[in-house]
């Protein structure tokens, strides 16, 4: 994507989702490849262990959304983003594996 993540292209609009550095998951909005607003979005991603699975909960900061912790380090961090873009209208699942750890120097 144009920050550099993963770019989901299974709900539309098309979303980039980007682990930063301080491991904080960065939600874009993407029309012919490049970032947008996010408008009306809520998500909420659910990952890792099934018997003891990490939240998060997203929050608008400008135009993306970013999570509200971090995710814990380690690597094909097995992630659901739950994507709900009206109130009217059922959450779309993204199930996806996420790279955590911060690549060696």
């Amino acid at each position: 994507g144009p920050n550099g993540g993963r770019i989901l292209t299974d709900v539309t609009p098309n979303m980039e989702f980007l682990v930063r550095e301080d491991r904080k998951v960065q939600i874009a909005a993407l029309a012919d490849g490049k970032a947008i607003p996010v408008t009306t979005q809520s998500l909420t991603l659910i990952g890792g262990d099934r018997a003891n699975p990490t939240t998060l909960e997203f929050i608008k900061d400008g135009d993306v959304l970013v999570s509200s912790n971090a995710l814990p380090v380690g690597e094909n961090f097995p992630v659901i983003l739950q994507i709900k873009k009206l109130s009217t209208v059922p959450k779309h699942n993204s199930p996806f594996s996420a790279r955590t750890r911060a690549p060696s120097t």
